[in-house]
């Protein structure tokens, strides 16, 4: 994940100062200093201090909503420090609940993916259903159960949440 800092102070006088940032590889703090100081040679002004983001590159478009123009620097670097499985948990998450306390995120909480809800059905039943019925019957079960009435079902409930590109995945606060 990258992130475009830029001087608000220079962008406000014209000028677009900044520069990408990775903050799993660099101090976002003196970055922003390096932007910052940056920007005041160029607009031959002094005292810039404020800075925003322009651009997230190879980051969701979920998240990077989430983390918007005005992002705290301890959030780009933890964020930047998710693997690709837990932000595509995260961004499961934040479809789910609309915002989310990255202090108490636990991407164990959320479970997934799975291709589609139909998967989680069948996957369900396999797993929880059938071992509960005797053995002779199972295969009657099986044949008359309504997949695709249990996968709305599940829809509906609302703990399930497909990420575009990803899959499904439950939330299990």
């Amino acid at each position: 994940m990258k992130a475009f800092i830029t001087d608000l102070a220079a962008y406000n006088s014209g000028s677009l100062v900044g520069a990408w940032v990775d903050p799993d590889t660099e101090d976002v703090d003196e970055a922003i200093e390096r932007v910052l100081e940056h920007g005041a040679i160029q607009t031959c002004e002094t005292n810039h201090e404020e800075w925003f983001v322009t651009d997230y590159d190879d980051l969701p478009k979920t998240i990077a909503d989430w983390l918007g123009e005005y992002p705290d620097s301890e959030k780009l670097t933890r964020v930047a420090s998710f693997d690709d499985d837990d932000l595509n948990k995260l961004c499961a998450y934040l479809d789910y609940n609309g915002s989310i306390d990255l202090d108490t995120f636990d991407p164990d909480n959320v479970i997934g993916p799975w291709g589609s809800l139909e998967d989680v059905t069948y996957e369900h039943v396999a797993e929880f259903i059938l071992p509960e019925i005797r053995e002779d019957m199972r295969k009657t079960v099986e044949n008359y159960f309504d997949y695709k009435a249990f996968s709305r079902d599940l829809e509906i409930e609302g703990r399930f949440v497909t990420v575009d590109q990803v899959g499904v995945f439950e939330i299990v606060d």
